[in-house]
């Protein structure tokens, strides 16, 4: 029989996994656990990212946003609605206000109004709870600006404080979203 020669590396290497097979095992199970953990977190990234992907592409995000300074009318959203270019366009007034967060505590709250909540196009919104569609003189909030905004423990229907630029301050009840706009 002849016999299997081994540099002197490999010699020690045999000789310490045989002599210390306790610490060996050891080692081969962390690298097992390590390899499982490995392959678990890659797996739940590619999970991850093909829902986050599904979802947002739910909300038809726009790729781009035409601010107009001096307003426009519905005449102007379906001239540019007709463009070859554009596969849809959809018109909405926003601002900025203040939100009361605190005493003598604001924060900026940009606001989207929208024509028709039950025919929402583009950047798609839907309610997480509360009525559907909001009624006149509520804020449908993303939920997950309420976190930014330092009011973790506002309930559906409490009444919010928002001041506009011209220092006029109105009373809203509030709703969370489910679905926010692609601008997150």
């Amino acid at each position: 029989m002849t016999r299997l020669k081994l540099s002197p590396r490999w010699r020690k290497v045999m000789r310490d996994l045989s002599a210390n097979k306790t610490r060996a095992a050891l080692v081969v199970l962390c690298l097992l656990v390590g390899l499982f953990t490995v392959s678990f977190l890659i797996n739940g990234q590619s999970v991850l990212r093909t829902a986050f992907n599904r979802e947002y592409a739910a909300v038809h995000p726009s790729s781009a946003t035409l601010t107009v300074p001096d307003g426009f009318d519905q005449d102007f959203v379906h001239l540019v609605r007709r463009m070859p270019e554009i596969q849809d366009a959809e018109g909405r007034r926003s601002t900025t206000v203040r939100l009361k967060v605190g005493p003598n505590r604001w924060i900026p709250l940009d606001i989207s109004a929208f024509r028709d909540f039950r025919n929402i196009r583009i950047d798609q919104v839907q309610s997480y709870s509360g009525a559907w569609p909001p009624a006149k003189g509520e804020i449908l909030l993303e939920r997950g600006s309420l976190r930014l905004a330092a009011m973790p423990d506002l309930s559906v229907g409490e009444a919010l404080t928002v001041r506009s630029a011209d220092g006029h301050e109105s009373t809203r009840c509030k709703y969370p979203s489910r679905r926010s706009p692609s601008k997150l």
